[in-house]
């Protein structure tokens, strides 16, 4: 409390409900921040597409090798 006294004394009855108030707003949800997930959903799409692009690279390489390189079985 005293930290609060100390800046009333400061800056004024006016100035403190005015920083109160800007703070209130900037942190406030809203709509702007709706507004902002949904603009970045096409770059989240695009990362994950690359993901799954290069996952299916992966496992078709691994795939590819295992089929190329495995010893071949004895037919008796």
């Amino acid at each position: 409390m005293a930290k609060t006294n100390e800046t009333t004394e400061i800056l004024g009855t006016e100035e403190l409900e005015t920083v109160a108030t800007v703070e209130v707003e900037t942190f406030a949800p809203g709509q702007s921040n709706v507004d902002n997930m949904v603009d970045t959903l096409p770059y989240m799409g695009k990362g994950m597409l690359g993901i799954l692009i290069v996952t299916v690279i992966i496992i078709a390489c691994v795939a590819l090798l295992n089929k190329t390189t495995s010893p071949k079985k004895k037919q008796d």
